[in-house]
């Protein structure tokens, strides 16, 4: 993979990435927000993590697209910033994977383990933990920053043989701290989510067998342990689907390793190859040593893309898929039909014309059909008086003979519509 090829995938990942983590803050901010929706646990760590990944694909379009190859001290902040935010951005996830285990591990007993305070207080301790760890190349002890060409980015030199040991401990315990250990802690806790929706899905399983059994005992008077009902056959839907979970385990496992590993196995694969070439300096058995443990750059450059690739899919795993967002979205939409609904109330029980004794009609017509409006007081004092004026008595005809056929019926003064027994008769 040439350079410039690197520099345009990653370019456009990190806008595709900057995209999807911008809408994530839009919604949980704005419409979170607006929909006076409370601020949980899992919100801040939502928000955390899209303002982290959103600042990993800027700081890539800016440093990557603006200069190439980069040098000196933009080189130097490229590189910090970068391996400051990628462990945070892990860090996050666990934190997310955590609250996710401990919402189904102990729902009772949730809002006492998990909580703003608690959860502000880990962001705190992994950016306290994150800056330690990148700081420490500008005092010296460690090797600096630096471009790497097959990587596309700046990073520390771990590769470099002038330091030794002490390069070696630097990133393995950069590759164990911020990346291994997080990757570990989201492990354990969706293996415990999947064993608890195992264990349930048994019991569920169970109660129906069961529940079938005494209905069938109940009904035929016979007890067949071989016979199989209808509401447990594979027609019928049966127990939550098991396969549903494991996938959704495995999506949030397997993206986690195929993105942040082989960041991690390049990183130990430097520092060991950096540990051997310094012991053996000098020698031709140590070039020939350190040229064959030195990493590809197919593989660095892959490693490079899929560390990359990290901001829009954890933006897709973990905001667009999230309970919090989708609910954001739900309650955004159903505020805004309700609004609607009520604007075209008022608009149909507005009259038209001012002086105007008959509703509207001109409005945009409702989802629900309204029943129809009553007339006003003033419309059904006039049509009161009309009918004890001549509405209730008869008329003459031409030759002067009272007409009772043209009575006027008293239930049309009725203006309530009641019923009465005039009318049947």
């Amino acid at each position: 993979m040439g350079p410039w090829t690197l520099t345009i995938l990653l370019s456009f990942v990190s806008a595709l990435g900057l995209l999807l983590n911008a809408y994530v803050l839009l919604v949980v901010l704005g419409l979170g927000k607006q929909t006076q929706q409370q601020q949980t646990a899992n919100t801040l760590l939502l928000i955390h993590l899209g303002a982290v990944e959103a600042a990993v694909c800027l700081v890539l379009l800016v440093f990557v697209t603006g200069s190439w190859p980069i040098a000196g001290t933009w080189c130097v902040l490229h590189g910090f910033l970068l391996a400051l935010l990628h462990p945070i951005a892990l860090w996050t996830v666990t934190g997310l994977n955590c609250d996710r285990y401990y919402a189904i591990a102990a729902p009772l007993h949730y809002s006492a383990l998990v909580s703003p305070r608690r959860v502000a207080l880990g962001l705190g301790l992994s950016w306290t933990g994150a800056l330690l760890l990148c700081l420490t190349p500008f005092s010296g002890l460690v090797p600096p920053y630096r471009y790497i060409p097959g990587f596309g980015c700046c990073a520390p030199d771990f590769g470099n043989t002038s330091w030794g040991t002490a390069g070696s401990l630097y990133g393995a315990a950069y590759a164990l701290l911020g990346l291994a250990l997080p990757a570990l802690l989201v492990t354990i806790c969706n293996l415990r989510v999947l064993g608890i929706a195992r264990y349930h899905r048994h019991r569920i399983a169970s109660a129906i067998y069961e529940v079938t059994l005494s209905a069938q005992v109940t009904i035929t008077h016979q007890r067949n342990p071989f016979f199989v009902s209808t509401a447990t056959a594979p027609t019928a839907g049966g127990p939550p689907k098991f396969n549903n979970a494991a996938n959704t385990v495995m999506q949030l496992i397997g993206s986690l390793y195929l993105l942040y590993f082989p960041y991690c196995g390049f990183i130990l694969w430097e520092a060991y190859s950096g540990s051997e070439s310094g012991e053996g300096a000098g020698t031709v058995s140590s070039i020939y040593q350190y040229s064959r443990l030195h990493a590809q750059p197919r593989f660095v450059s892959l490693a490079s893309l899929l560390l990359a690739c990290s901001p829009p899919i954890n933006g897709i795993l973990y905001g667009l898929k999230s309970r919090t967002l989708r609910r954001s979205v739900e309650n955004y939409r159903r505020k805004k039909a309700t609004k609607s609904e009520l604007q075209q109330e008022i608009q149909a029980r507005t009259p038209s014309t001012a002086g105007s004794r008959r509703p509207s009609g001109s409005g945009p017509a409702s989802f629900f059909a309204f029943p129809p409006l009553q007339r006003r007081l003033s419309d059904a004092l006039i049509a009161l008086g009309n009918c004890r004026t001549g509405g209730s008595f008869g008329s003459i005809n031409i030759a002067g003979v009272f007409d009772r056929t043209r009575l006027q019926p008293a239930a049309s003064c009725n203006t309530l519509r009641v019923p009465s027994t005039e009318l049947s008769e």
